[in-house]
């Protein structure tokens, strides 16, 4: 039988203990719009009460929301409710009917609905007032309503959550949803985050994106650009649609970030949206760069310093507390020459002008990366032809002297140097501790930059012999020569002896030893009269350094010199040894006779040619 429907004044209508619903049951905000925009659609169940009163016991949530209606005045406490009486012995089961067997609207059957209100005519703005939410949130309904019609109806049968059908709003293309989701084939790749990435890979995240933060959300919208927003995370920044305008704006700002350093004096400068990696900057050479040198006033200031630094701990040396006055004098030393070391490096001009640098977004948007001192492979070369001291094809002038003879006299160089080093033990060792710095200490560029010391594990290149006319009876070559037996009879026959007979020897025998082998690895040889490369000029620097003078172990002859060089640098030869070698007669003579005359006029002048000659002794 139908149970009857009265009405029933509210004023006449009062909550009952007997709800079984005792946890919850709020009249919430939405409930209240909706009952002011619909009324009380569902039948109020009450049993008579106390002084012709009636008492609800299932509807409690429409009962309370019509009761804040009346509170703020938008109903009358006589407006009639739709009820069901029931008598007091029913209370308490239609009161449990009512809370446990009704089913909630599936979300699809609400989102569709929504769709329907909106195509019959009523405005998002009048739905949402008409049902106690907020635009925003019919807005959301109707996205989700609008997903994929396949995708929609795997919603409706349970085989999508109400998360993973949000991710899809984000683009109102069915295809690429569909796409997307049929494309995920494990679990893990169906998560509401995976199937947000899947679907906005196209577009640019404006949240985590390094080139919003570098460009600005502002700038870009200013650009032109637009935005789609994801309308179920309020607080996400949206996803960039213009691709092209960010990078446009990302190329322009990153250029002007790059103006400051392109100023350095850079062989190129190149941009990055993203950061140089350890992978990507493995493909370049490098270069070092260096402290900068103090003037020579601070220099001599530092200098001046140290040496008080050192005077003041000798003469309170032994003090357990030296006076105030020296420790204040001793710290204000301290602090001075530490000013004077924190001095900025500074790269070489001539290797900046072959390097460059790459200036590149940080990782997390905010300013620039800059990596200076890259080197591009194809210019590895120039680097260590610069390091070697090369000059480019048809930098240099036309050579006096054939590759030929600029070989033989490096070679005589070679031999002479090594003989006088191998009797200067201190520059021996100072020899030694540079060329191993440069092994271990330059940075990792070493093999670019040579010494004129050959300091390998395998025996030192002597092809000075095959090189120098007249090598095996040079006086350098002989002497050596000599010393070389000298050492091979000292030493014990059986290789295998030696660690032991170095170790029983003393310092000042060790050192003589030093001084041999390094001389022994040591090599000036070259072909070129002009641009001597880094080995050449350090062999130089050795030279001055053991106070070497080539006419000590050279005479100009005609194997060494004479007999192949042009008549005018055989006179200017005899005119350059001074008055007593005149040169009158010689411009007439044959070239042999010439060569004879020159040689002989020579002898004992202690003549040399240009090449051979030592600055500060010319």
């Amino acid at each position: 039988m139908t149970a009857e429907t009265v009405l029933i004044p509210f004023n006449k209508l009062v909550a009952s203990s007997q709800n079984v619903r005792k946890t919850g049951g709020e009249a919430t905000a939405d409930l209240v719009e909706s009952i002011a925009a619909h009324g009380v659609l569902q039948n109020l169940l009450v049993i008579p009460g106390e002084k012709g009163k009636y008492a609800v016991v299932a509807g409690g949530r429409r009962f309370r929301a019509f009761a804040a209606l009346v509170k703020d005045g938008r109903r009358n406490k006589t407006d009639p409710l739709p009820c069901v009486v029931k008598s007091a012995e029913e209370a308490t089961g239609v009161s449990l009917a009512e809370n446990v067997h009704r089913e909630a609207m599936h979300p699809a059957d609400e989102f569709e609905a929504f769709q329907t209100l909106i195509r019959e005519g009523s405005s998002v703005e009048e739905v949402a007032a008409r049902h106690g939410v907020t635009p925003a949130v019919v807005s959301r309904r109707l996205k989700l309503a609008r997903v994929s019609p396949s995708l929609f109806q795997i919603f409706r049968d349970g085989g999508m959550t109400i998360d993973q059908l949000k991710a899809f709003t984000l683009t109102d293309d069915h295809e690429r949803q569909e796409r997307v989701w049929s494309g995920a084939q494990f679990e893990w790749q169906r998560s509401p985050e995976r199937l947000r990435q899947a679907l906005t890979s196209e577009k640019v995240d404006g949240a985590n994106d390094r080139r919003v933060r570098f460009v600005g959300l502002d700038v870009y919208c200013e650009a032109g650009g637009r935005i789609e927003h994801d309308l179920f995370a309020p607080d996400h920044a949206g996803y960039l649609v213009d691709a092209d305008i960010l990078d446009r704006l990302v190329a322009a700002k990153l250029d002007q970030e790059a103006e400051a350093v392109r100023a350095e004096g850079w062989g190129w400068i190149e941009t990055r949206a993203e950061p140089l990696g350890w992978h990507d900057e493995a493909k370049f050479g490098k270069i070092v760069d260096q402290l900068v040198p103090l003037a020579a006033d601070q220099q001599a200031e530092r200098d001046r310093l140290a040496e008080e630094q050192d005077r003041l701990y000798q003469e309170n040396e032994g003090e357990a507390d030296p006076p105030d006055e020296v420790s204040a004098r001793i710290d204000q030393i301290d602090e001075r020459i530490a000013e004077l070391d924190d001095r900025r490096r500074e790269f070489r001009p001539e290797e900046k002008a072959i390097a460059g640098a790459i200036v590149a977004i940080g990782h997390a948007g905010n300013g620039v990366i800059v990596t200076r001192g890259l080197v591009r492979p194809e210019d590895k070369k120039r680097l260590a032809a610069l390091r070697r001291g090369d000059t480019a094809p048809g930098a240099s002038s036309k050579p006096e002297f054939s590759a030929r003879l600029i070989e033989d006299m490096s070679a005589h160089k070679t031999a002479a140097v090594r003989a006088v080093l191998m009797d200067r033990p201190d520059i021996a060792l100072r020899g030694v501790v540079y060329a191993l710095a440069v092994n271990a200490l330059s940075g990792g560029w070493h093999f670019d930059y040579p010494t004129a010391f050959q300091i390998k594990t395998e025996k030192p290149d002597d092809t000075i012999q095959t090189f120098g006319a007249g090598m095996t009876v040079s006086p350098a070559w002989v002497a050596f020569e000599k010393r070389r037996e000298k050492w091979r009879k000292a030493l014990p026959e059986a290789m295998a002896d030696w660690w032991g007979w170095i170790l029983d020897q003393d310092t000042e025998t060790l050192l003589d030893l030093l001084a041999f082998c390094t001389a022994a690895t040591l090599n000036a040889t070259t072909s070129q009269a002009t641009s001597p490369s880094a080995r050449v000029r350090q062999a130089d620097q050795i030279a001055q350094a053991v106070g070497l003078d080539m006419a000590d172990w050279w005479q100009p002859t005609e194997a060494t010199y004479l007999g192949r060089v042009k008549k005018s640098l055989v006179i200017e030869a005899v005119a350059e040894a001074g008055p007593s070698t005149s040169t009158a007669d010689l411009a007439t003579m044959k070239r042999a006779a010439l060569v004879a005359a020159a040689e002989r006029r020579l002898a004992g002048t202690r003549w040399l040619p240009a090449y051979l000659r030592m600055k500060g002794k010319e």
